[in-house]
């Protein structure tokens, strides 16, 4: 009976928990024996069912909650998840009861990082975002260089890009365009709209398909034809999105039919160039008359571009293509040789083109915002390593209780990575609205970057250098000896936690040298731009508005429609209350985009080059306007300005380099070389000089 009732026990403690049984179920079993030999199996068989009754849902229910509080101590100590967002729920609370600290710190990162965002946004755009042509680093451009007349660089003339396309053998093709503004009439409305007039080999070199309709074909060339491409902006901007295959555009008030429509994004020519820097909205086929095809030495307006064979080289190329000029030079006329020699044909890769002169000032602004970063990062990091003191009881805790130096690890990193993104999304903000705040000064400064945007690369940028960031100030207090200091704080004994060594002294004399580099940069930067604005520009007044004023030729093909038009303009405009002087010109100081001719002084030797000047054609009281002062003579009368009596004012540097130590009243030139069929200009004045460009140029 005995054995039997021993055996009906062990079923029934079958019931409880595995941890209980193993635990406490031999001395139930052991009780419930001497109770049966002691008391007779009634008095064990009560105690037992009454034991049972009581505490098996008690044992129930503390195992539950020993499993809950053994999975939330495996989450907590363990990788995974669970363990990630204990250590963020705890980074957000700790962050929330240190404010000031907080503050202090996200200010610093979006600081360092809203300046390194801004610079790689105008670095983005001008050098690493794509041109969207296909193998962009095989096309390239070809300038010409006149060091007879003072030009080392220059567009080419047609007659000398024809020469071009027929004699050179390292490209698969080459093409010209230019660009113009033109009036887009009709339906109603009046704009003005960017045109490209280009060969029909220049789509085909960049390697863009149109998205619907054709290209050019070759015969389009041969003839004025009345065909254009339009961009996908323009349909949108102008059709209202439908097809315009077909239909037709009024451009300086001729009509052209719409053949084809390029795909979206696409871009030509790129911001970034002096000459032909305008992106096109309408493209039309390039036709050279028959004086353009004879005009040696005239018309430099083209730009060139060509696509190199497989088998050739850069380098190969620049040094073919540059040995043509000489063979170039041998076609001008007997009388323009002279004028010409040392004819050269420079070769650029177009991305060098579009950079330009931005490259390597972007790249050094691009150096120093680093160092603003990395000078943040020290700060930081400082500021953590201090903030380590007075957590390095809680630290000794985490220690003594077991924390693993992963988790540690993983506890700092996520409330470092917390402030970096804080930082980074203030950052971002302040340096796109930095951006978008200088983006008139960026167009003028830096045509290249002139389409910054805020795209996928400026993003994944920020990103990572916030978690590089995060990465260099987070791990300082472990680096720093925090698990020594945790261990000596739990004793009670001295603390002596790197925030009192030498790391945070050797962040200090970094931050403090890396100023140092920085504020030497920028007193040098101060100090030139200082000297370029005590630069003479020769304007005496500023307060000057301008505006742009282009006409149809169809409408105004000769010049006496032109000048009145001009002439009345300025009447209208000087008679407006508040303007105390107006004229009409066709350039404007320092702005250093007008015309430039080549001109021939009367005693220039025979066989002499002659001089590249730049010239201002002008209507009114244009000296008056800019306050620019008279040195010698006088100014051109309104008879002379209405009818064109060959009459001229010229600048004091002109005049000394042409007829120096005479008196350039009454002297002449003309303009192209002398045989060219031009007739004489006079001097009647001498006004100072005035910068055409930057303020360092002549």
């Amino acid at each position: 009976m005995g054995r039997l009732s021993i055996r009906v026990l062990r079923l029934l403690l079958a019931a409880y928990p595995r941890e209980f049984r193993e635990r406490f179920g031999a001395d139930l079993e052991r009780d419930f024996a001497d109770l049966l030999e002691t008391r007779g199996a009634g008095a064990a068989w009560t105690y037992a069912w009454s034991d049972l009754r009581r505490a098996m849902p008690m044992t129930h229910r503390d195992d539950q909650r020993a499993r809950q509080r053994r999975y939330v101590v495996t989450l907590g100590a363990g990788p995974g998840f669970g363990a990630v967002w204990l250590d963020l729920r705890h980074a957000i609370r700790a962050l929330i009861k240190t404010p000031l600290f907080t503050i202090v710190t996200v200010a610093t990162l979006a600081l360092g990082i809203g300046a390194t965002t801004a610079i790689f946004s105008l670095v983005n755009a001008a050098l690493l975002r794509p041109l969207g042509y296909h193998q962009p680093d095989r096309l390239m451009t070809v300038h010409e260089q006149l060091l007879g007349m003072r030009l080392p660089r220059a567009e080419m003339s047609p007659p000398d890009f024809l020469d071009l396309r027929q004699l050179q053998r390292s490209f698969t093709d080459v093409g010209a365009y230019r660009t113009a503004e033109y009036e887009l009439s009709g339906a109603g409305i009046s704009r003005r709209v960017n045109v490209v007039a280009m060969s029909p080999s220049v789509i085909p070199l960049l390697g863009v398909a149109p998205a619907k309709g054709r290209l050019f074909t070759a015969a389009e060339e041969q003839s004025p034809s009345s065909v254009a491409i339009v961009t996908a902006a323009f349909v949108d901007r102008v059709f209202g999105g439908e097809d315009p295959i077909g239909r037709t555009v009024t451009l300086d008030r001729r009509p052209y039919t719409v053949v084809g429509v390029m795909p979206p994004g696409f871009e030509f020519p790129k911001r970034g160039p002096r000459m032909n820097g305008v992106p096109g909205d309408v493209f039309t086929p390039l036709w050279f008359n028959p004086f353009e095809r004879q005009a040696r030495g005239s018309f430099h307006t083209h730009s060139v571009i060509g696509r190199l064979r497989d088998e050739v080289t850069p380098e190969q190329a620049i040094r073919d293509v540059n040995a043509l000029g000489e063979t170039i030079r041998a076609n001008y006329p007997a009388q323009l040789q002279g004028a010409f020699a040392a004819l050269r044909l420079p070769v650029t890769p177009l991305e060098s083109e579009i950079s330009g002169d931005v490259r390597r000032p972007l790249l050094l602004l691009l150096g120093a915002v680093s160092l603003v970063l990395v000078i943040a990062c020290a700060n930081v990091a400082n500021l953590m390593l201090s903030r380590a003191v007075t957590r390095r009881r809680e630290i000794g805790v985490r220690i003594a209780l077991g924390a693993a130096a992963n988790r540690l690890f993983q506890m700092l990193f996520i409330e470092s990575l917390l402030l970096a993104a804080l930082g980074g999304v203030l950052g971002l903000l302040a340096g796109q609205w930095a951006v978008r705040f200088a983006a008139p000064a960026v167009a003028a400064g830096a045509p290249a970057a002139a389409g910054v945007s805020l795209d996928g690369r400026v993003l994944a940028f920020t990103l990572v250098t916030s978690i590089a960031t995060a990465l260099v100030f987070g791990i300082a207090p472990l680096v720093s000896g925090l698990r020594r200091d945790g261990y000596e704080a739990l004793r009670g004994g001295r603390t002596h936690t790197a925030a009192h060594g030498r790391l945070p002294a050797a962040l200090v004399v970094a931050s403090v040298a890396l100023a140092f580099v920085l504020l030497v940069g920028s007193g040098l930067l101060g100090r030139s731009l200082v000297n370029v604005m005590s630069v003479e520009s020769g304007v005496g007044d500023f307060n000057v508005v301008t505006m742009n004023v282009m006409l149809p030729y169809a409408a105004y093909n000769q010049g006496t429609r032109v000048r009145s038009f001009g002439w009345t303009l300025r009447e209208r405009l000087a008679a407006i209350p508040g303007v105390r002087a107006a004229a009409i010109a066709t350039d404007v100081p320092i702005r250093g985009d007008g015309e430039r001719r080549a001109v021939t002084p009367e005693n220039l030797p025979e066989g002499a080059a002659p001089l590249a000047v730049a010239i201002t054609w002008l209507h009114g009281d244009y000296f008056d306007t800019y306050r620019i002062p008279v040195v010698r003579g006088r100014l051109l009368t309104d008879d002379e300005m209405m009818n064109d009596r060959r009459a001229a004012v010229v600048s004091r540097g002109f005049a000394e380099r042409v007829w120096p130590g005479e008196d350039p009243i009454g002297k002449r030139f003309m303009w192209g070389v002398r045989g060219g069929g031009a007739r004489w200009q006079t001097v009647v004045g001498v006004v100072a000089d005035v910068a055409d460009g930057s303020l360092t140029s002549e």
